[in-house]
């Protein structure tokens, strides 16, 4: 597991090294297909991540984060 940090004085507990999400969706060849980003997304959460760097500019990223989140917190 990750160590983790409080996020500013009265903020949630993070993982001390945020995952950015810009090379998951672009930059770097093609993306992988949904199942493998969503499976991606799983295993780093299972090692501990729990802070996200995900930006609308990054193509998708935000819309898989959310179908993670959405499909393994309900």
């Amino acid at each position: 597991m990750l160590p983790t940090v409080q996020l500013g004085a009265n903020g949630p507990r993070v993982s001390a090294q945020g995952l950015g999400l810009m090379g998951l969706c672009m930059f770097y060849g093609f993306p992988l297909a949904n199942e493998d980003r969503l499976q991606f997304l799983d295993t780093a959460h299972a090692r501990g991540v729990t802070f996200w760097d995900a930006v609308d500019v990054y193509a998708d990223n935000e819309d898989i984060l959310a179908t993670y989140v959405l499909e393994a917190f309900q």
